[in-house]
């Protein structure tokens, strides 16, 4: 996603999955979760956390979204994670400074 550098933004926050319904398969293929509560839940986080701190620029759910998507096939993100052996797993995590050196190595 796309993550401000402020902090908790929203003082109240309500994701309206309707507002993105046209982006949810690309989201259901890229941006997946094994979140407990699952994908809904995990893009509330998101969005609430992070998109309701962009909205000078980004003032919608649907562009929030529809950006951080544009933003990941723009950047290749998951070719690049893919190349560093870095794939969606529900058992294996990857630390930081392995997903900072595939995005170096992209």
């Amino acid at each position: 996603g796309i993550n401000a550098e402020y902090g908790d933004c929203a003082k109240s926050c309500r994701f309206n999955s309707s507002a993105v319904s046209d982006l949810l398969p690309e989201m259901r293929d890229h941006w997946p979760t094994d979140y407990s509560g699952g994908d809904t839940k995990f893009w509330t986080h998101e969005y609430c956390k992070h998109g309701t701190c962009c909205t000078d620029v980004l003032p919608l759910e649907h562009d929030y979204f529809a950006e951080a998507l544009k933003l990941n096939r723009q950047y290749g993100m998951d070719e690049a994670l893919s190349a560093a052996g870095i794939t969606p797993s529900v058992t294996e995590s990857y630390t930081f400074s392995q997903l900072g050196e595939a995005m170096r190595d992209a």
